[in-house]
C-alpha cells in the first residue's frame, strides 16, 4: 500500500467520521432556542454546513485515490469546484466569525436591528459567492482536473482560471487578514480595558470559549494556508508532505464538531445523551409539614 493510498483512506476514514458529527451541530443549533437566537451560533450554522460540503469532496477524493479512478468526468469536476469553493466559503465565514467576537468584546454596539442586518448581509454575500465560484468551476472553462497519483486538484490551463485562481487565492487571504485584525482589536480591548478600568470589565464564561474556538479555527486554517502558498519552498515536491498536507486539508473544518463538544458544556451534554451518558440529577422532593395549632373557641370561655 503506497502513500496516495493511504491518504485516501485517511480523506474517507476523517469524513465519515466528522461528517455526521456537522449533521448533529447542524440539528442542534437550528432546534435548540438557546443556539439559533444567538448571531454567533448562526454564523456557525453556516459554517457547519459548507464544512459538510467540504467533507463530502474529500470522501469523493479520497474514493477517487484509492480505486486510481476518476470514477466519472461530472464526479470530478462537481468535486474539484466544491473543494475549491470551499475555501473561499469557509474564510468567509471565519471572518465573520471574528468580526462578530470583536462586536461583542468590544464597545462597537450596533442598534439591535441593525446589528442583525449586517451579519445575515455578510452571511447572504458569503453564500452567493461561494455558489458563484462553485458554478463557475463546473463549466470547461473554470475547471479543475483531478490527479490519482498526487490526490489533488489543481485548475486547468485556461483564460478564465488563471483570473480566477488569484482571485481565490487573494479573496481567502483578505478575508484570513480581515479576521486576524478582528482579533488583534480584541485583545488590545480587553488589554486596554484591564489596564484602566478592571472593575468594569465583565466577560462572560460563554462568550469567552466560544472566542477561543473561534480563534483555533481561524489559526488553523491561517496556517495551513500559508503553508500551501509559502511552505514549498522548503517541502519541495515530497509527496510524503503533501500527502499531510491533503490530510489537514480535509481537517479543516472536520475538527470544529469536536471543539464544541470541549468548550461548551451545554452542547456536550446533548451529544451525551443521545448515547445516554451523562449524569443524571436527582430529584430531591422535599415536603414542609407546618404544624398544625388546636383552635380555641373563645366564644364558649366563661368569665371567672
Amino acid at each position: 500500500m503506497d502513500d496516495t493510498t493511504v491518504t485516501g483512506i485517511g480523506r474517507i476514514t476523517i469524513a465519515t467520521i466528522c461528517t455526521p458529527m456537522h449533521l448533529f451541530m447542524i440539528w442542534l443549533f437550528i432546534s435548540r432556542t438557546e443556539y439559533r437566537n444567538l448571531m454567533s451560533f448562526k454564523i456557525m450554522i453556516s459554517l457547519e454546513i459548507v464544512d459538510v460540503f467540504h467533507l463530502l469532496a474529500h470522501f469523493s477524493a479520497g474514493l477517487m485515490t484509492v480505486l486510481r479512478s476518476k470514477i466519472h468526468k461530472v464526479l470530478e469536476r462537481i468535486v474539484g469546484a466544491v473543494l475549491l469553493s470551499s475555501w473561499v466559503g469557509l474564510a468567509g465565514m471565519v471572518f465573520i466569525l471574528a468580526l462578530h467576537r470583536l462586536v461583542i468584546f468590544s464597545a462597537i454596539r450596533f442598534v439591535l436591528a441593525r446589528e442583525k442586518l449586517i451579519f445575515y448581509t455578510l452571511i447572504a454575500a458569503t453564500w452567493i459567492i461561494y455558489l458563484i465560484l462553485t458554478v463557475i468551476h463546473l463549466i470547461e472553462a473554470g475547471a479543475v482536473d483531478f490527479s490519482t497519483t498526487a490526490c489533488s486538484f489543481s485548475y486547468r490551463s485556461t483564460p478564465l482560471n488563471r483570473i480566477l485562481s488569484k482571485t481565490e487565492s487573494y479573496t481567502i487571504i483578505f478575508c484570513l487578514l480581515l479576521a486576524f485584525i478582528c482579533y488583534i482589536a480584541i485583545v488590545f480591548w480587553i488589554t486596554a480595558k484591564k489596564s484602566f478600568g478592571a472593575n468594569k470589565l465583565k466577560i462572560e464564561t460563554r462568550e469567552m470559549r466560544i472566542l477561543v474556538q473561534a480563534f483555533i479555527i481561524f489559526a488553523y486554517m491561517t496556517t495551513l494556508r500559508l503553508v500551501w502558498m509559502f511552505g514549498s519552498s522548503w517541502y519541495g515536491t515530497s509527496a510524503i508532505i503533501v500527502d499531510v498536507l491533503n490530510i489537514c486539508n480535509c481537517l479543516i473544518g472536520g475538527k470544529n464538531p469536536f471543539l464544541y463538544l470541549v468548550f461548551n458544556s451545554s452542547v456536550r451534554w446533548h451529544f451525551l445523551s443521545m448515547f445516554k451518558v451523562r449524569k443524571t440529577e436527582k430529584n430531591i422532593t422535599v415536603t414542609v409539614v407546618r404544624s398544625i395549632r388546636p383552635s380555641i373557641d373563645l366564644s364558649s370561655s366563661r368569665r371567672v
